[in-house]
């Protein structure tokens, strides 16, 4: 919860772990709100940008070659679903966001 943010119109961006960013712009602040950055939503956020700590924002070669060399490990980073194993569903999922760019 933000408590200490002025009232007013803002523009958020999130960036999960291994996930493009997303921008929500022109949210307003006066009141308590509730941003859905889920697949439900209209805004989801795409997984799949596991390069660097922070990623670069793009689902891109890189990040199949972190993938591919992480594959049957448990690195948190590469192991998209969270599931405790970098599978073909990890494959799946990037391979679905590549050449996506978050905002």
């Amino acid at each position: 919860i933000l408590q200490t943010v002025s009232s007013g119109n803002y523009d958020i961006t999130v960036k999960g772990y291994s996930h493009l960013a997303r921008l929500a712009s022109n949210i307003n602040l006066d009141k308590f709100i509730q941003v859905d950055f889920t697949n439900n939503g209209q805004s989801p956020l795409y997984s799949g940008d596991i390069n660097l700590d922070s990623g670069d924002n793009k689902v891109n070669a890189l990040d199949i070659s972190i993938l591919v060399n992480n594959f049957s490990t448990s690195n948190v980073r590469s192991d998209l679903n969270q599931d405790g194993v970098v599978n073909s569903i990890d494959i799946s999922n990037l391979l679905t966001n590549f050449n996506f760019t978050g905002d």
